[in-house]
């Protein structure tokens, strides 16, 4: 079941990016801009494996963002466990604005919320300022932002993350994501994740059409005193097509 989910993700990314009308995106992950051009649709679809007995399970995705300007994003994203049971976990809404760009360097304003669906579940408020750099076939992600859970009482993290993708050709790169979770602002309790993969970019007569990729993370490689864990990993496949 879970074979067949991974290789129908792979097959429905590739269907899509082989059918769609071409958008204006850079073909090179180290070109791409904080925000989509205006008018561009991306779709996105994943999902994430447990590998870690006896907590088996996977989990899937569905995204999608539309750019109203050539600053100004609006994403939706449904997230769902597939297996061993299906339900729909809180969706979330988002917004991207882009203040500051220059050729190598752009900053903006994320706010992203989640929208309780579950029983339980609470409203969770994340904003940001993300800041993006690129050099040549270097791109690096980094900010800073507050996550503020309104549970009772409220929860909330400070959040650090730090991503790097470098373009080994045009096609194909590299990406590394890690980053700092300060959960209630206390450092001696931070969450360290780690992750790498590889991001295969599909094109066609030199424009893009989307990316398919996988990867293997620890979403919680040290933390607590430099405490290393390596036994829960998540593998995961998806891609984005561009409309």
């Amino acid at each position: 079941m879970k074979r067949i989910l991974f290789a129908v993700i792979l097959s429905g990314i590739w269907l899509l990016s082989s059918t769609m009308a071409m958008a204006e995106v850079p073909v090179r992950q180290a070109d791409r801009p904080l925000t989509l051009k205006k008018g561009v649709v991306a779709v996105d679809l994943g999902a994430d494996q447990t590998m870690t007995d006896p907590t088996d399970s996977t989990d899937a995705s569905l995204g999608v963002a539309y750019a109203v300007l050539d600053d100004l994003q609006l994403g939706l994203a449904l997230p769902m466990g597939v297996d061993p049971k299906f339900e729909v976990n809180d969706p979330s809404v988002s917004t991207v604005f882009r203040m500051h760009k220059t050729s190598d360097l752009e900053a903006g304003l994320r706010i992203v919320m989640s929208i309780p669906v579950k029983e339980g579940s609470v409203v969770d408020l994340n904003v940001g300022v993300p800041v993006r750099w690129h050099s040549g076939p270097l791109r690096i992600d980094t900010g800073v932002a507050l996550d503020y859970a309104l549970s009772d009482p409220a929860q909330k993290s400070l959040l650090i993350p730090i991503e790097v993708s470098y373009n080994l050709n045009d096609d194909l790169a590299f990406q590394l994501d890690t980053g700092v979770r300060v959960p209630e602002f206390e450092f001696d309790k931070y969450i360290m994740p780690l992750a790498a993969g590889l991001v295969y970019t599909v094109t066609s007569q030199g424009k893009t059409r989307g990316d398919v990729g996988v990867s293997v993370s620890f979403p919680f490689f040290m933390q607590d005193g430099n405490v290393t864990t390596t036994d829960f990993m998540l593998v995961s496949v998806g891609g984005r097509a561009f409309f």
